[in-house]
């Protein structure tokens, strides 16, 4: 289980801030025809994948389903997308990169559009 289980987190407050970071992305590049936000598909991958992220897999997954709430209501095109452990390590292999954020945000990328 992921650290910090107990603390609470304010998931409005930080689901606006996370949209306040996308939308100045936004306001800086464009508006995008999609905005592809990555959804773990389980604990295991959350928790492996994001070492030490801080908040647990429920508090993050609330914070991402709200942002990805508060965009549509701003009528932009979201697509969560599902990562799978095995699945995004076989992406890896195949490409020979390493596990990166990066790379996870270029996995997500190119399964959205997939």
């Amino acid at each position: 289980m992921t650290a910090n289980m107990s603390l609470p987190v304010d998931v409005p407050h930080e689901a606006g801030l996370r949209l306040e970071m996308i939308l100045e992305r936004i306001q800086r590049f464009g508006r995008p025809g999609l905005i592809p936000l990555t959804d773990y598909a389980d604990e295991q991958t959350y928790d492996f994948l994001l070492v030490n992220p801080g908040w647990t897999f429920a508090q993050w997954r609330a914070v991402n389903w709200e942002v990805a709430r508060q965009l549509r209501e701003r009528g932009y095109r979201v697509q969560l997308v599902r990562v799978e452990m095995a699945e995004f390590f076989d992406w890896l292999a195949e490409f020979k990169l390493p596990n990166t954020p990066a790379n996870r945000a270029q996995f997500v990328a190119w399964k959205a559009m997939s």
